[in-house]
């Protein structure tokens, strides 16, 4: 099963990698080749010389796979972590290269792949964590005693020393049809979990039980069974500490009141009111002053006055030459 299990990865390494840079260096360059004879009008040869897409979420499910199937099995396969590695390697040029020189240029994306993809690594890291027990636990090829956790766990599974040695011996003893017939293998999967309190994997066991914890307690009661008692409890609790982070980040900045005051007796102004500078003030209450002042606005006025008609005699004229163009053309069309 691990041999067929590498292969298979590794194949699939190259082909989800391969595909792309085979589509966009090869295909495509053939597919220009062959269609672009005889093409003169634009939109044809745009639709001809179009680069291949590059689709992020495709890639993206390929990687997941690879890497799903490489952290499950890896603890009793550490070879998959060589060959992950080896993909990412693989996939980082591959991809990088692909995106580069040989596809469309890639639209804006907003982050539900990545999240979504991101969500799956806890599942994927449960799943790593069974599988690696399932592996450790097996005493003809990693044989170990009873770790610490056999007492409390022996109580989950509620299998006993004599039955785990009872069911044992009686499945290496039987054989398929027995096994079938008699429930054993039934038997002997609970023997085989019991084996995951061995020595060789206690810690595996208890990051096992804290995921089943979580799950059993958040996942399926807080948002299935007690969820309308448990969320405004939440929210509740969610508003009132960031209600209580807001007032510590107030007290933490000082008001601008506070700031203002302390600039003004620096000396430094904190309005952008003409009064509230000392050189405007003076400015502003002299006789002189405002009589320059009605005087520039006056000129302004004026001279925006003198623009506008400008412009509209400037407008006449030309309609007035567009007329006698007319007129002209009227006169040699008659001749």
């Amino acid at each position: 099963v691990g041999s067929s299990l590498c292969l298979t990865v590794i194949i699939s390494i190259f082909s989800s990698t391969g595909s792309q840079l085979a589509m966009s260096f090869i295909v495509t360059p053939l597919f220009i080749w062959f269609f672009r004879k005889g093409l003169v009008i634009q939109q044809a040869m745009n639709a001809v010389y179009m680069l291949p897409e590059w689709s992020l979420s495709c890639r993206m499910a390929q990687t997941m796979t690879l890497v799903a199937v490489g952290m499950m099995y890896s603890g009793g396969m550490p070879i998959m972590n060589i060959l992950m590695m080896g993909y990412c390697f693989v996939a980082y040029w591959a991809d990088k290269w692909a995106i580069l020189h040989g596809s469309l240029r890639p639209p804006a994306l907003k982050g539900k792949v990545t999240k979504t993809a991101a969500d799956i690594i806890p599942i994927v890291a449960f799943l790593h964590i069974v599988i690696t027990l399932w592996s450790f636990g097996n005493q003809r090829v990693f044989p170990s005693e009873w770790g610490w956790l056999k007492g409390f766990y022996q109580g989950l599974v509620g299998v006993s020393d004599d039955q785990y040695k009872e069911w044992t011996e009686t499945f290496y003893l039987s054989n398929e049809a027995e096994r079938r017939e008699n429930n054993v293998f039934a038997d002997y999967l609970r023997t085989r979990i019991l084996d995951f309190a061995r020595d060789s994997s206690w810690l595996l066991l208890a990051l096992f039980l804290i995921f089943l914890a979580y799950w059993i307690i958040e996942v399926f009661l807080f948002q299935f069974l007690l969820k309308p008692l448990v969320k405004p409890i939440k929210v509740a609790i969610t508003g009132f500490c960031r209600k209580k982070l807001k007032l510590a980040e107030d007290e933490q900045h000082p008001s601008f009141e506070q700031v203002a005051a302390e600039l003004a007796h620096q000396g430094t102004i904190v309005s952008y009111e003409p009064n509230a500078n000392v050189r405007y003030r003076a400015f502003l209450h002299s006789a002189e002053s405002l009589e320059e002042v009605r005087t520039a606005v006056e000129e302004h006025k004026e001279a925006e006055a003198g623009k506008q008609k400008a412009k509209e005699e400037k407008g006449k004229s030309e309609e007035q030459a567009e007329a006698g163009t007319e007129q002209e053309n009227r006169v040699a069309d008659q001749a």
